[in-house]
């Protein structure tokens, strides 16, 4: 993924949250339950929650 892909999907994760006020996470396909980003409330930040896989 390009880095302004990678900008785009925080940007969207983070302002979706905000909008909720709540967390979002996002899986990666076919692997439901564990999420590799998500936004922070708290933090008012996209995190990254998982490491990627090492190939």
């Amino acid at each position: 993924m390009g880095s302004m892909a990678g900008c785009r999907i925080c940007c969207f994760l983070r302002d979706i949250g905000r909008r909720l006020g709540k967390p979002v996470l996002m899986d990666p396909q076919g692997d439901c339950g564990h999420p590799l980003l998500g936004f922070d409330v708290e933090a008012d930040r996209v995190v990254r929650l998982a490491e990627p896989p090492v190939m």
